[in-house]
């Protein structure tokens, strides 16, 4: 009998879809509530503006090169190996919060520490997550998406209880506890391989397999970069494994498979890397091709996204300070937060649906987010009525799905081809820039003391962006049509 591996689409791969979810729900969801849990201690030892910025500018630097650098461990360790490591420097990190007193140790826990946990967690389980799922990898992704959004809508009531009864202290410890999940999360990423169904195939099926993979191979020169030379420890679509009463003896290597992932405030390119039980340190490591960063249109998209993702993440760390100095109570901070995440929840619903009756070009979605999340962004710091604030934060959030759901697919549709290369080197380049302008915002609130400005400098960035594409796009098209 002939058959062939595919990936399980369930079973084992649930634990795994749960562990995607836990993992995210503990390291995501409370950046959504920093300002409320960390912003009177901040303001105790300084600018609590200020420390935000920093402290979440080095969280995204640190994640962004680590997570490079995790598709290098990943060639050599396994998922579970390079998550552990993860869970332990996230856990460590939470934990040193407890006992912080200074911005500096602020910065070393949350920043450098959580940010190496997480840059190193997340490639690891989506990942996996990748290599579980074949058929129905959209249908469970978007289950883990509503999960962690809803998370985010409800965290914020929760940690103005914990922080109005359990005080800062207390609230910080309930965190690193709940970290400890990180491990239970990460200790379920078992090799695929163990996991994978087997299928009957016919043996026209496998020559034309072993055809198809051929051809691949010749063709896919940019997917290579990324990947390990060994097809075997690689997640398997189409390994055929023959009888010893088969016609041929031929073994159909896998097709490299690759994918966007996408949680909450983050994505990944999520390229099949391993599979090893244990760490070989005989396997080839390569290097990622840089001749992109000589291309204008790449920098010109890299660039754009970075800045208006990094403008995205920065103002909702900001939100409840904002609000908190504006002289709103801290039950009305976490439900004009609540706002703002349901509509973001509301947002993903609506372009799932439209997405699924007609073809939407990312890259116009994206610019269509930064555009008018600049307009909203001005008008949200034009008045201090409750109201005002509520309506203009539910606009925000209901642009916030146009930046964080097709960030990711941005590069999967103008780089196709060369996608795991595009993605990662724009990992790179978000670093540097959110170092930019956490820098750029801590001078403009230690000249001006005004969070108004703030706000206006990460508005800059969305039309930094709005306007950069929507001339390149002109250009583009005015040469299309002379053409």
């Amino acid at each position: 009998m002939n058959y062939k591996l595919v990936p399980p689409d369930g079973g084992w791969g649930y634990l795994i879809a749960a562990s995607v979810a836990i993992m995210n729900l503990v390291t995501v969801t409370p950046q959504t509530a920093f300002g409320l849990t960390f912003g009177n201690f901040l303001a105790s030892i300084g600018d609590e503006t200020t420390g935000t910025t920093i402290s979440n500018g080095i969280f995204n630097t640190v994640q962004s090169f680590t997570g490079l650098a995790s598709s290098i461990l990943l060639q050599r360790y396994s998922y579970r190996k390079v998550g552990l490591l993860g869970a332990t420097l996230f856990g460590v990190g939470a934990f040193g919060i407890i006992f912080i007193s200074n911005l500096t140790q602020m910065v070393i826990c949350y920043g450098v520490l959580q940010g190496l946990g997480f840059g190193l967690m997340m490639p690891a389980s989506y990942s996996a997550f990748n290599c579980y799922f074949d058929k129905r990898i959209n249908v469970i992704m978007g289950i883990a998406q509503a999960v962690t959004v809803l998370g985010a809508i409800t965290f914020s009531p929760v940690m103005a209880l914990c922080i109005e009864y359990c005080g800062f202290r207390g609230t910080v410890t309930i965190l690193a506890i709940l970290s400890l999940l990180n491990f239970l999360a990460m200790g379920v990423l078992q090799p695929v391989k163990w996991h994978m169904k087997k299928i009957s195939v016919k043996d026209s099926d496998i020559l034309q397999d072993a055809k198809t993979t051929i051809n691949d191979e010749v063709t896919a020169t940019q997917i290579k970069p990324l990947l390990r030379d060994d097809p075997e420890d690689n997640c398997l679509t189409n390994n055929t494994n023959l009888s010893k009463d088969s016609l041929t003896n031929v073994n159909v290597p896998s097709k490299p498979r690759f994918s966007v992932i996408s949680l909450g405030d983050r994505a990944a390119s999520v390229t099949v890397i391993n599979d090893l039980d244990d760490g070989d340190d005989n396997q080839n490591i390569t290097c990622v091709d840089l001749s992109l960063l000589k291309n204008v249109k790449y920098l010109n998209v890299s660039l754009g996204v970075s800045l208006s993702y990094t403008s995205d993440v920065m103002f909702f760390a900001l939100i409840p300070l904002i609000l908190n100095r504006a002289g709103f109570s801290t039950p009305d901070i976490a439900l004009l937060m609540m706002v703002y995440f349901g509509s973001d929840l509301v947002s993903r619903i609506l372009i799932s649906v439209i997405s699924a009756f007609c073809k939407i070009r990312n890259r116009y979605v994206f610019l269509a987010g930064s555009f008018f999340s600049a307009i909203f962004r001005i008008a949200f710091v034009l008045s201090g009525n409750q109201m005002y604030k509520m309506i203009t934060l539910a606009a925000l959030g209901f642009l916030r799905c146009f930046i964080q759901t097709p960030l990711a697919l941005v590069f999967s549709e103008e780089y196709n081809e060369q996608f795991p290369t595009a993605f990662s080197l724009y990992m790179v380049v978000s670093g540097f820039v959110n170092i930019a302008v956490g820098s750029i915002i801590s001078v403009v609130k230690s000249f001006t003391q005004s969070d108004e400005m703030v706000v206006h400098v990460l508005t800059g960035a969305f039309l930094i962006t709005s306007i950069s594409w929507i001339v390149e796009l002109t250009w583009n098209k005015i040469k299309t049509k002379d053409t």
